[in-house]
């Protein structure tokens, strides 16, 4: 029987996790587990505590009527990061934590791979209204803000000489044709917040390139929007066998490549600081 406080579910849940799919994290630092802040989102984090991993989890996760495999297949995907070294000493700075599936691959190695699809579904299609239902106050806040951001953006990009939307649409397909590579779903402008740090995104839900509203200013150049959508190009070309050598270089020269590398290492942060309109 699980215990009613939140607390202890979730250390429940660890403990449970531990002895029957991560034992050998038992032999390593002891694993803690805090309770964070209601997100839409972030449904669990690990970092480096006092004295060993903490995991802390979204509490919307914790409350009752929640499928068990939601908290489970969360608590589970945040051990794996700590099996590759995340918030452990043994921390190997510059990985990427989800770098080419590991976390998928690790959860299938240990036999969880059926209570991570159920709670890849569960939050496909229900994650959504459980949040409305929970956490209304910050559903009608991000929905003011959502606004406020729209009518601010709306206004940066009406301004003269910056690229429409349509600009971005053109780009798009000559890159897809350029690399003889199958179109992009679609691409829509991205009215960014402070967070959101990447030049463009991929909408799973609605199949669609989200391209940051900052591109439409003239400081952008085009070849490193061009690299952005070469790298969403190359990702569904991918699938195909195409490498990235091959899409890359039929759109943009290796100069090319290399300068928009460049600038958004150099400058695409102070950019973004500067020209953001919300």
């Amino acid at each position: 029987m699980e215990p009613d406080d939140p607390l202890s579910r979730a250390h429940s849940v660890v403990h449970r996790l531990l002895h029957e799919h991560f034992a050998d994290l038992m032999r390593g630092e002891p694993i803690d587990v805090a309770i964070g802040r209601r997100a839409a989102r972030r449904l669990a984090s690990v970092k480096r505590g006092p004295s060993g991993p903490v995991i802390t989890v979204n509490p919307l996760l914790l409350l009752p009527g929640l499928p068990p495999e939601v908290l489970e297949a969360t608590i589970a995907h945040e051990l794996c990061h700590i099996v590759h070294g995340f918030g452990t000493a043994n921390r190997t700075m510059g990985l990427q934590p989800h770098r080419g599936g590991i976390v998928d691959a690790e959860l299938n190695r240990r036999g969880l791979k059926n209570t991570a699809q159920v709670a890849k579904d569960w939050c496909r299609s229900q994650w959504g209204t459980w949040y409305a239902a929970h956490a209304p106050d910050l559903v009608a806040a991000r929905e003011r803000r959502n606004e406020d951001a729209e009518a601010a953006w709306k206004t940066f990009l009406a301004q003269p000489r910056m690229r429409s939307l349509e600009d971005i649409q053109r780009l798009a397909a000559s890159a897809a044709a350029l690399a003889g590579c199958e179109p992009l779903g679609g691409v829509r402008w991205l009215y960014a917040t402070p967070r959101n740090r990447c030049l463009s995104y991929r909408s799973t839900r609605e199949d669609v390139i989200l391209v940051h509203g900052l591109a439409a200013h003239p400081g952008v150049p085009e070849h490193v929007i061009l690299y952005q959508l070469a790298l969403w190009l190359h990702r569904k070309a991918s699938r195909h066998g195409r490498d990235w050598q091959e899409v890359s270089t039929a759109i943009l020269s290796r100069d090319r490549i290399e300068q928009a590398q460049r600038w958004m290492r150099r400058q695409w942060t102070a950019f973004m600081r500067k020209h953001l309109p919300v």
